[in-house]
């Protein structure tokens, strides 16, 4: 969905992933490091250690004003948000966006899809991308 190549053979880059050391981030982390990208990963304070090991470049304790705001400490706009974390509003998201930046959007509910229909109206550069999955046990193992 987000272009990216997992043998790491695509450009790099810039991918902000929110609770990185939850269930669906530590995946999304790892898969994201063999894609060549460059990861800015939110967290709490006490799995920093973790959330490095997986392959984070850059950290954000997500308690800290920068964390909140989502806010590289590079300085980094991001090509790719994917938040893991409920309720994040979209003009956090957005601000954070390069011009044609892309949020995955693995939480699903009502006002993601209504968010994603309004994009496509209006022909909007920055897009929100539901991510649907149907897991099988097969994959899984």
């Amino acid at each position: 969905l987000a272009g990216l190549k997992l043998d790491g053979t695509g450009l790099e880059v810039n991918v902000l992933v929110t609770a990185a050391s939850g269930g669906v981030g530590q995946y999304a982390v790892q898969l994201l490091k063999l894609a060549n990208a460059h990861i800015t990963a939110t967290f709490g304070a006490r799995n920093m250690d973790l959330v490095r090991s997986l392959g984070a470049d850059e950290v954000l304790d997500y308690k800290t004003p920068n964390g909140v705001a989502l806010k590289s400490p590079s300085g980094r706009k991001y090509d790719v948000i994917i938040p893991c974390a409920h309720n994040i509003p979209w003009s956090t998201l957005e601000a954070n966006l390069t011009s044609k930046g892309k949020v995955v959007d693995v939480n699903l509910r009502f006002g993601t899809l209504m968010s994603v229909a309004f994009k496509k109206i209006t022909f909007a550069k920055k897009q929100l991308i539901p991510l649907f999955t149907f897991p099988k046990k097969e994959d899984l193992e």
